[in-house]
């Protein structure tokens, strides 16, 4: 329980809190959303170790003009070095295993960046992680549906029912790491 309860609150956390070294602003993600292209800008790329916990999640946050995503992978603790098994990172693994995926899109309508969807699925295929240079690159795909169950409208934008998330990918993404 004592592990569950870690891992919200550095999930809670790390979103909340800001790292301006973490990034630099030509590293990006690109995928499509229900088919279309989008390319975001990397605004933060962390990692936190806890060894008394046997766990580490990198976060990576990147925003366009109109949405804002976290990627999270998390996995066992690696006491060799900062980096990823390359592999597979499912979310279906997210009470079964100690290696994990989640992904979440935010809509920003009207000066408010809001969370409307919540994934049933993720997939992170990580394939390559220098834990010296700390660098990751991955492909990635998700399935998120929406909490109203519906197709809906917030001030003239459409909020879909249900987003699929292909083609995902970064490269190089450059990432800072706290060993808490």
């Amino acid at each position: 329980m004592k592990k569950i309860i870690v891992l919200v609150m550095l999930t809670l956390l790390s979103f909340a809190c800001s790292n301006d070294d973490s990034s630099s602003s030509n590293q990006t993600i690109s995928l499509k959303i229900n088919g279309e292209n989008v390319t975001a800008t990397v605004t933060q790329a962390f990692m936190y170790k806890s060894q008394s916990i046997d766990r580490q999640t990198l976060f990576i946050e990147a925003e366009n003009d109109n949405y804002k995503f976290n990627l999270k992978l998390i996995d066992e603790y690696n006491s060799n070095d900062n980096s990823f098994l390359n592999g597979d990172y499912d979310f279906a693994n997210i009470y079964s295993s100690l290696d994990y995926s989640e992904f979440f899109i935010y809509y920003k309508v009207s000066g408010q960046t809001n969370l409307y969807h919540y994934p049933d699925s993720s997939l992170y295929n990580v394939n390559f992680c220098d834990g010296v240079a700390n660098k990751i690159s991955a492909t990635f795909s998700a399935y998120l549906t929406s909490v109203d169950g519906e197709d809906i409208t917030v001030d003239g934008v459409l909020v879909p029912y249900i987003i699929e998330i292909t083609e995902g990918q970064f490269n190089n993404i450059e990432y800072t790491v706290t060993e808490i």
